[in-house]
């Protein structure tokens, strides 16, 4: 994959918007889309910058399919929340994990909160 292609694929799994990482670059969003686009050429300087941003290593970018996490198993438990079988490649990082491990947690919350509503709204 292209080193644009998976910085936005990190920063889309790990829930950081654009502007977030353009204020940590000190750039403007414009001109970091356009480095995700593959508009504007990331050079090595530059990708420590964005790894740094992210949290993760420039591996992770470089390799992304190499550490890429797999979540299987995902059943309902005890009053229908649901619940994900995690498991990471062994060349995923602590620092990747833990955002990983929060952006599961961010959307099980949200996944709640919708079957709450759905549930109030067919009521």
């Amino acid at each position: 994959m292209a080193i644009p292609e998976n910085i936005r694929k990190i920063r889309l799994i790990l829930g950081i918007k654009q502007e977030v990482v353009a204020q940590a670059l000190g750039i403007r969003q414009s001109t970091y889309t356009k480095m995700e686009t593959g508009m504007i050429k990331v050079g090595e300087d530059k990708l420590l910058e964005i790894a740094s941003a992210l949290g993760v290593s420039e591996d992770v970018i470089r390799d992304l399919d190499k550490h890429l996490v797999f979540i299987h198993n995902i059943e309902p438990q005890n009053g229908g929340s649901l619940q994900a079988q995690v498991n990471y490649h062994s060349n995923l990082g602590k620092i990747e994990r833990t955002h990983f491990e929060a952006r599961i947690h961010q959307l099980e919350k949200e996944n709640e909160f919708l079957k709450t509503l759905i549930e109030e709204r067919l009521k």
